[in-house]
């Protein structure tokens, strides 16, 4: 019933009695930079001069794959102890640039696919985050391609000063939700700055001034909130309200890109504000002070979600490989963080996720920045794998340099007598209440919700909790010590899993296939150290059977409910799932579902060892109990995990595998469950459920007391968004405070 053995405690956080030096990252990366020659190429231009890349050569994501291989050997080209790899890297680094120049719009050669690149609402990201080793080695370039340097920058500013344009619609943007195809925060971020940092590198051009006005309205139409279009605030000399041009971020700061709340993206806004900024404090330059707008909110709506070892929590989950991408650029985030807005524990953080990243690099000898787990990927995907190589070495090499420059208390001192912190967190900003659109009176430290985007989190000292009904996977929750967030993993997490015959199967087992799933509505509540939410999810909304059958609609219905207690410990579940009016073609079901990553963060060991009857402990942390019998299945990183990249062990609870059948309106799974972080002290949770045709009960027994969690398929619709989902009630039987919620 159970793998895994018991082993000695992990240390999750790399704490080690000395952190990580500028001088070793700066290592890693010479190492890197050689380990990379697998993947460089090259070609002479009619003088004989060397143009490279790094990659495929190729236009979109390959130029940016080279711009980024760009910002790691420059950081290497100017920071490297001895002259002899300083030389290597620079020729390295100069032929990537000319590459670059010479492919663009502006210049007078074809990439490796045949095309040219820029003149796009992406082509300006590889620029910004090279953007410091560009204005370094750039005056290296011979005149041709110094002058097709400047050539290329202007061309890009024009572009989207004149005739920006994104999926079509032309023009400065924002819009709250994916689905309407304006949100836009990222780009107009790097656009903006682009647009800034060239009328800084040229102000003498007579398009200085336009850049610099286009610049502004694109920062400001960043990191935007719908309370911008009355406010009274003017930045750099202009009214926001007259500005706005749409809200790219809710209220509460919570962020529907890509389609789901994407905490990934929260920190990319971050990550290119202080690219821009460290960039121009670093060269005397101006700092607009829509650069900085609304930032600091958003940095605190950040903050409570990375953990004490330097990871991300994402708690909408990821569509992408696993502590990658977004995760790399929160090391220039926790610059900005630390240098900007004075935040103490900023350079801790970083410590301990370069920590990380040392750990993984060192599980082979060739210098690759991943170590194994992108192995696979680069086998069968070697184009974004190179692109993923890339990502961390640029955020790296953005880190070496700017640690080298200079001191966080130093560039602390600078940031006080900057002219652009004091306005951009004006007393407007200050005046928004970081608050959920529910209406929460008085917002709980560690807490954050948003009822229209349907979420809540509470992160104590003991546990962090959480749900999204719009989470990358439609729905998640999660639930581990506040300590471990090693312990954390996305896709349904926490949810029942039915697959289908005809469902287009997920990658991997630990993923959705997500045209099968919608949710139909979902209820929120919070209340003092704890929130109470239910969802009902349409299953197999679209099936396809191969040869003859194609489903009408959903031939399930799935409730979910998620209480996590006011203990600062337990989250309880209920997992409710029946057939529609036919007999649905079911291949598989089980409920609980709780995802544990086991991987080179946690010396690939987990201890997951029974308790009781339906009951285990992983890692001596974490007790999971359940109504049904438990299994945990291992999912190692194979040829076909998809993006997944990391291993994971799925505990689940009552699971029926093999070709099975139910009858229309029969139930598929009941499934009722307890996570509760362990103190050592407390005894195991106890839980009994009951069940009638429409009614579900779940009692459990904690230290803290003993709940009731209720649903009623007939009762109240409790709705707040969508379709009916019953009745929901969350009591408390035996606490010191009786409570009830609703």
């Amino acid at each position: 019933m159970v793998s895994g053995a018991v082993v000695a405690a992990t240390d999750t956080s790399g704490s080690s009695s000395a952190g990580v030096s500028p001088a070793q990252v700066g290592d890693w990366l010479m190492q890197w930079l050689r380990s990379a020659e697998q993947d460089w190429h090259t070609r002479s231009d009619p003088d004989g001069l060397e143009q490279g890349w790094y990659g495929t050569g190729y236009t979109a994501w390959g130029m940016q794959t080279t711009l980024q291989y760009l910002a790691g050997a420059g950081a290497v080209a100017v920071h490297a102890p001895d002259e002899a790899r300083r030389r290597w890297a620079t020729r390295r680094a100069l032929a990537a640039l000319r590459f670059v120049v010479a492919t663009h719009e502006s210049g007078f050669a074809a990439a490796e696919d045949g095309r040219r690149w820029g003149r796009s609402w992406i082509s300006v990201l590889g620029l910004e985050r090279a953007g410091w080793v560009i204005d370094e080695l750039g005056p290296q370039l011979e005149p041709q391609y110094r002058n097709g340097l400047a050539e290329l920058l202007i061309d890009e500013a024009d572009w989207q000063a004149d005739h920006h344009e994104r999926g079509g619609v032309t023009g400065i943007r924002g819009g709250r939700w994916e689905k309407d195809g304006l949100n836009r925060p990222e780009s107009n971020l790097w656009c903006g700055a682009h647009l800034w940092r060239t009328a800084q590198r040229y102000p003498d051009h007579p398009r200085a001034p336009k850049w610099r006005e286009v610049a502004v309205n694109f920062l400001i139409n960043a990191v935007s909130v719908p309370s911008d279009a009355d406010s009274t605030a003017v930045v750099d000399g202009v009214p926001v309200a007259a500005a706005h041009r749409g809200a790219n971020f809710f209220e509460s700061y919570a962020l529907d890109h890509h389609g789901y709340l994407n905490v990934g993206y929260m920190v990319i806004c971050a990550s290119n504000a202080a690219l821009a900024l460290l960039d121009l404090r670093a060269q005397g330059h101006p700092i607009p002070e829509a650069l900085l707008w609304h930032q600091r909110d958003l940095w605190q709506r950040i903050r409570p979600l990375i953990g004490p070892d330097g990871r991300l929590v994402r708690i909408g989950g990821d569509a992408r490989v696993r502590y990658a991408y977004c995760q790399e650029y929160l090391l220039p985030a926790l610059l900005l963080a630390e240098r900007e807005f004075g935040d103490a524990g900023a350079a801790g953080l970083a410590d301990r996720y370069l920590r990380m990243v040392g750990r993984e690099r060192a599980e082979t000898p060739d210098g690759l920045l991943y170590g194994r787990r992108l192995r696979a990927l680069g086998s069968d995907q070697p184009y974004y794998r190179a692109r993923l190589e890339t990502d961390r070495a640029c955020a790296l090499g953005i880190w070496w340099h700017h640690s080298v420059l200079g001191s966080a208390a130093e560039h602390s001192n600078a940031a006080g007598r900057s002219n652009g912190a004091a306005v951009a967190e004006s007393s407007e900003t200050e005046a928004v209440q970081l608050r959920s659109a529910g209406g929460r009176p008085e917002e709980e430290p560690g807490a954050w919700s948003d009822a229209e985007h349907g979420f809540a989190c509470l992160r104590g000292a003991r546990r962090t909790a959480s749900v999204s009904w719009r989470a990358a996977s439609r729905t998640q929750a999660l639930a581990f010590p506040t300590e471990r967030p090693d312990m954390a993993e996305w896709a349904l997490n926490l949810c029942p899993v039915l697959r289908f015959e005809g469902d287009g199967r997920a990658p991997s087992p630990t993923e959705s296939p997500h045209a099968q799933r919608r949710v139909a509505g979902y209820t929120l509540e919070e209340f003092t150290g704890g929130f109470v939410s239910a969802a009902r999810v349409e299953e197999g909304v679209s099936l396809a059977v191969a040869e003859g059958w194609r489903g009408t609609g959903p031939v399930a219905d799935s409730w979910i409910v998620v209480a996590a207690l006011p203990d600062d410990a337990t989250v309880v579940g209920l997992h409710v799932s029946r057939a529609r009016d036919l007999r649905p073609p079911l291949l598989s079901a089980h409920g609980l579902n709780l995802l544990i990553p086991n991987d080179v963060h946690n010396d690939h060991r987990r201890s997951i060892v029974p308790l009781a009857e339906n009951a285990l402990c992983v890692d001596d942390v974490l007790d999971v109990v359940a109504d049904a019998p438990l299994g945990v299945t291992s999912h190692p990183v194979t040829d076909h995990s998809g993006l997944r990249s990391i291993a994971v062990e799925q505990i689940s609870a009552g699971a029926r595998r093999g070709r099975y059948w139910v009858g229309a309106g029969e139930p598929i799974l009941t499934s009722a469950w307890v996570v509760r972080v362990r103190d050592a002290a407390d005894p195991v949770p106890r839980l009994s459920a009951e069940s009638s045709q429409s009614r579900y009960r779940v009692e459990v027994s904690t230290p803290a007391g003993r709940w009731r969690l209720q649903l009623d398929l007939d009762g109240a619709d409790r709705s707040i968004w969508g379709d009916a989902v019953g009745e929901v009630t969350l009591s408390a039987l035996s606490t010191t405070t009786e409570e009830k919620h609703r």
